[in-house]
């Protein structure tokens, strides 16, 4: 059992290399601007969803191409981007590995404010997490069926994602977390 538990911390070693401080700044600012402008760009074609047809478009709009959208965004960037959350609407942005649900379960649990970013390191990469928050023109899809979400929306809601579990939030709840796969030379020093 010790050899086994010894070779398990060597290999934990050598693959967890600290990142400097000014790394890890490099890589928070990295991270930052790259979920800025995938949250800018998703509402700005929302929004453009929601002046088209209202709610039921919009679910459409996600449907169809939010995660086009996610995938170009990775394709440009050279950088994993991901949206995670423990009450999927899509499939897709379920966790899909332990170090995603154990950031998603600290951030639900201990969640502080939207500043809030965590950097972890895995050998030749870096993981940024960072939260995301119910804001008021999310209520028209995630809010409460026949409050916020329209008989006529849920029943869009219903046909596009049967297994849906992403309403009931209110704003300034947390609906999940970007999640972005950085290599190390991505940002920083390299070291």
């Amino acid at each position: 059992m010790i050899p086994y538990a010894l070779s398990l911390l060597a290999a934990f070693l050598v693959l967890w290399v600290p990142v400097s401080e000014s790394d890890h700044d490099a890589y928070r600012e990295r991270g930052t601007a790259i979920t800025d402008a995938a949250q800018k760009l998703l509402q700005r074609e929302l929004s453009a969803a929601m002046q088209a047809g209202g709610p039921p478009t919009a679910v459409a709009y996600c449907h169809s191409r939010a995660q086009q959208v996610m995938d170009s965004i990775s394709a440009a960037t050279g950088v994993q981007v991901r949206r995670v959350t423990d009450r999927a609407r899509n499939e897709m942005d379920r966790p899909q590995t332990e170090a995603e649900e154990s950031v998603l379960r600290m951030l639900t649990s201990a969640y502080d404010g939207p500043s809030e970013t965590i950097i972890e390191t895995d050998g030749p990469l870096v993981h940024y997490y960072r939260p995301i928050l119910i804001k008021e023109p999310c209520l028209a899809c995630h809010g409460t069926p026949g409050e916020t979400i329209s008989a006529e929306t849920m029943d869009v809601i219903k046909e596009a994602y049967p297994n849906d579990q992403a309403t009931g939030y209110r704003v300034g709840d947390l609906r999940g977390m970007w999640h972005l796969t950085l290599k190390r030379d991505d940002a920083g020093d390299g070291h």
